[in-house]
């Protein structure tokens, strides 16, 4: 029991760590700029923002149709000062290794659209930052969402001005007095945020928390027979071994045509060598739990399909096979007897 907590709890832990990357390559028009808020402010921040924004999109701040608008990182950090905390809190050894601890990460980004509104629903709090700051790991979700809710009820106390109804000149001082307010509050410098003016603000850059936090959580206090055997694996003597340089023979006994699917899923790219090894073991294993892993465009989608053909197929076949096709009641015996069978 204790080994499957700490396997779902490692993985929590690197599911909350995988948010906030701030993109900063060098050569790429999209990666976000270093901020000066000393340069905007000489210029006014409301002013200097609608000419930047216009001068990377022309025409934009006076065309309908256009949904511009900036995204400020703010907060920003290596990712180096959370693995120290984690390193310091599980006397780890250093984890330099196994980690890009390069990565500038942001604490809190906000998004304006190109006319300066705040987008409320845009501002988002990485768990990084809450590690960060609390020097202590998110180990209950409450904590968190107080930490989160308490930044960005103070972002929009301070951009509240614009519920208001107010002309451009009114809106241009209290937002310059507000953003002054921001770059004080978060201490927001040349060195610690960085900003990204983009076409499409509501599209963009968008951030999310990982969807699977609260699945394992609850993947923690569930009872599963295939959850443990997933965590933990199957035992040494069920695993294949499908290195070709120890074990080429059993490629000759799973590539049989008997082991081939009955179906395959048309598709202008046919399955690789060990796609089709990976799909004639999982039609015929007797082992009733697989998992297909991979980055992008590896061909999991592709494998699955004609695994799902073979099943498709196979059910079509059972049902050729049934003496009497027509729909019986759920009370008679001789539902899904077939030939063989019925008398």
């Amino acid at each position: 029991m204790e080994i499957k907590k700490n396997i779902l709890n490692s993985w929590i832990l690197m599911e909350q760590l995988s948010e906030g990357d701030v993109n900063t390559k060098r050569g790429d028009r999209n990666a976000a700029k270093q901020f000066d808020p000393t340069k905007a402010e000489g210029h006014g921040y409301y002013e200097y923002f609608r000419w930047m924004i216009n001068r990377k999109y022309k025409g934009s701040l006076t065309k309908k149709s256009s949904n511009s608008g900036l995204i400020f990182y703010i907060d920003t950090f290596r990712f180096q000062q959370v693995i120290d905390i984690i390193v310091h809190k599980y006397h780890l050894k250093n984890l330099q290794d196994e980690v890009n601890n390069k990565q500038t990460k942001f604490g809190v980004s906000i998004a304006f659209n190109k006319n300066l509104h705040l987008l409320e629903d845009q501002t988002f709090v990485t768990m990084s930052s809450y590690v960060l700051n609390k020097k202590e790991l998110i180990d209950d979700s409450d904590k968190f969402k107080k930490f989160e809710d308490q930044v960005k009820n103070d972002i929009n106390e301070l951009f509240g001005f614009q519920e208001n109804d107010l002309d451009e000149k009114s809106f241009e001082l209290q937002f310059n007095e507000a953003f002054k307010k921001l770059v004080k509050r978060y201490k927001i410098s040349k060195k610690t945020s960085y900003w990204s003016i983009v076409k499409k603000i509501d599209s963009d850059d968008i951030n999310l928390h990982s969807f699977f936090i609260d699945d394992l959580n609850w993947a923690k206090k569930e009872k599963s027979d295939h959850l443990e055997r997933y965590l933990n694996g199957l035992n040494p003597d069920q695993r294949i071994n499908l290195d070709p340089t120890k074990n080429i023979d059993i490629f000759d006994k799973i590539l049989q045509p008997k082991n081939y699917p009955m179906g395959h899923f048309l598709s202008k790219f046919p399955a690789s060598l060990m796609q089709q090894v990976a799909i004639n073991l999982a039609i015929n294993d007797k082992n009733d739990i697989r998992t297909v892993n991979g980055p992008p465009g590896t061909g999991k989608t592709t494998l699955l399909k004609d695994i799902f053909a073979e099943l498709i197929v196979r059910q079509a076949k059972e049902i050729c096979d049934l003496d009497k096709k027509n729909v019986y009641l759920p009370g008679d015996s001789k539902v899904g007897q077939t030939k063989e069978t019925v008398k």
